[in-house]
């Protein structure tokens, strides 16, 4: 798995989601690098990576584990969070924290209503919209919260490569959360999410409860909430409260 590294201390691996590269999603977390080794991931088929015909959760959480030989805070963004509790799940010894953020843990609610519309929401986009990278986008970010008119026309090649991924990724409700393994992890474990959708808030209410994490709600940014001014600081103590912990329990 290609990746970046900036900084150095303890070591953090970041796994970004869905159309950014790891060095977009996470460029807000490089002042973090004075005081941590971050391990900026980009996920296989993602621009500058070569193109992919499809990416899969589980073949890109078997690849992270490789980076779990050295200990590790791990922290995943929406479809990197379901990547990331995989990871976490198949590798604990070597985690020393476990920080998702709206990861689409759909599994979690099957039957719920706004659940189910919105997989059905978006298996349309990708009928309607499999040979239109551009158009896609354009819906999807609008279902997002965000500003369609934001979507460059024509799309960049990079942008346009890391669109073609979403639409042909393996759906993230496919994925099953390795609850009852993560729960009993000692490791320190929060979930995150933005304020900004009802159903996102019930998804990691439900993520939460069923691995026994933390719950923090970081408004300002919508779905990405490490943009957020307060996020850093939330990341940071969050890292250091489990670092004293881990220590702890090693003296004792």
């Amino acid at each position: 798995m290609q990746m970046e590294v900036w900084g150095s201390g303890p070591r953090v691996v970041l796994v970004h989601g869905a159309i950014t590269n790891g060095r977009s999603a996470w460029s807000k977390q490089r002042p973090l690098s004075e005081d941590w080794q971050l391990v900026v991931v980009n996920r296989p088929g993602f621009a500058p990576n070569p193109p992919i015909a499809r990416c899969d959760f589980e073949s890109d959480a078997q690849e992270l584990v490789d980076l779990l030989e050295e200990p590790a805070h791990v922290v995943g963004h929406s479809y990197g969070g379901v990547i990331a509790l995989l990871a976490a799940s198949y590798r604990p010894e070597s985690v020393r924290s476990l920080a998702v953020i709206e990861p689409p843990v759909m599994s979690l609610l099957r039957g719920d209503p706004d659940i189910e519309a919105s997989i059905a929401g978006h298996l349309r986009l990708v009928d309607s919209y499999r040979n239109d990278p551009r158009g896609f986008l354009a819906a999807f970010t609008t279902n997002l919260g965000g500003n369609p008119s934001s979507v460059p026309d024509p799309l960049p090649a990079p942008l346009q490569q890391n669109v073609e991924l979403l639409i042909n990724e393996r759906f993230p409700w496919e994925a099953e959360v390795p609850a009852a393994v993560l729960s009993g992890c000692a490791f320190a474990k929060a979930v995150l999410s933005g304020g900004h959708s009802a159903m996102q808030e019930r998804m990691c209410d439900a993520l939460a409860a069923a691995i026994t994490a933390r719950r923090e709600t970081i408004p300002g940014a919508g779905h990405n909430v490490q943009r957020a001014s307060t996020c850093n600081t939330a990341l940071a103590q969050f890292w250091a409260e489990a670092t004293d912990v881990a220590t702890s329990e090693h003296a004792g």
